[in-house]
């Protein structure tokens, strides 16, 4: 089998803030393959989004950054500037979250594009527009000469979307990082950015994709990776995270979404509590203190690890003789 995309080991991300050191990602290790999703789902606050952008280094200057990032063989926390910032704009994309945001609100969406392609290849402004508009059209816009002549404030937030997707796949990345890709937006615009997310990976690129939303999960991952507290969880292959929970804590989060394939239930399950600060994260187990399980064992940190032969599937939780069934 060939090595990972992407491989990550024992990464650690530190903040520096007027309240002290606040460790936003504690030792997490992943890896993925090309053609393959990996979502990586928890509540705010767990490190979803601070694991993404560490690896593409724009964390740097705001935190600090431990452990090792290997993408294709060239360790990405080593790297000068100049030569990440080559990586991230020829081999690594990133989709953000709010396009409104992320969008220059007084260029048109086509020069945006168009700017992606002549900032990092040789070639003329007329055939870099029309790359552009043919990259519209890739994406689903309808009528991609005219909305190339648009402003992002003149489209919904679902062609937004697709222009971020644009920009993203324009130099034919190697991974695509889509942070919570989806949000604000309808299911049926949902559904169509999730196919569209899709059939890039179809064509042999890898995706990271960050997520609170678990239907998202189900519709287009591979494997998934759960966090709470700066920690993995769990981690495993869709199927096994949705049929086969180890951890409460993933437990939980599935008890709390509707399902169509049982009865309905009068009222949806919610998590105990709240998460708790990340300056005061509890000793042991980061969930104990909102688990109907937690013992004096949980004091322990828990070891993420495999049980019963399953070597892809793996948790967080010290309870390995109690069964967390589903509510």
């Amino acid at each position: 089998m060939s090595a990972p995309l992407l491989e990550v080991r024992d990464l650690r991300v530190e903040f520096a803030t007027e309240r002290g050191s606040l460790r936003a990602v504690d030792r997490v290790s992943f890896a993925i393959n090309r053609g393959e999703v990996v979502a990586i789902v928890g509540e705010s606050g767990s490190g979803k989004s601070a694991t993404a952008l560490s690896l593409l280094g724009l964390s740097r200057g705001a935190a600090t950054v431990g452990g090792s990032v290997q993408f294709d063989g060239i360790d990405l926390l080593g790297c000068d500037g100049p030569t990440l910032r080559s990586i991230r704009a020829a081999r690594i994309a990133i989709i953000f979250q709010d396009a409104i945001s992320a969008l220059n609100p007084v260029y048109r969406v086509g020069d945006q594009v168009a700017e992606v392609i002549t900032a990092h290849r040789k070639i003329a402004k007329k055939a870099a527009r029309a790359k552009a508009v043919a990259l519209l059209a890739e994406v689903g816009i309808p009528d991609p000469t005219l909305r190339a002549r648009s402003y992002p404030h003149e489209l919904s937030g679902g062609m937004r979307q697709r222009v971020m997707i644009a920009m993203a796949i324009a130099l034919g990345p190697e991974l695509l990082i889509a942070d919570e890709p989806t949000t604000a937006l309808d299911v049926t615009i949902q559904a169509q950015i999730l196919a569209l997310i899709r059939r890039t990976v179809d064509r042999g690129v890898a995706a990271l994709l960050i997520t609170h939303d678990l239907g998202v999960v189900a519709e287009i991952a591979d494997r998934v990776l759960v966090m709470y507290g700066g920690r993995i969880v769990e981690t495993g292959t869709v199927e096994q995270i949705f049929y086969e929970p180890r951890h409460p804590y993933t437990v939980g989060l599935l008890d709390s979404i509707t399902r169509l394939d049982g009865p309905r239930r009068a009222r949806l399950h919610q998590i105990d509590g709240q998460p708790p600060s990340p300056f005061e994260l509890p000793s042991g187990c980061h969930f104990r203190t909102r688990c109907r399980y937690a013992d004096a064992a949980c004091e322990q940190v828990p070891k993420l690890r495999a049980r019963n032969a399953t070597p892809d599937h793996l948790d967080r939780c010290i309870q390995s003789t109690v069964s967390f069934s589903r509510g």
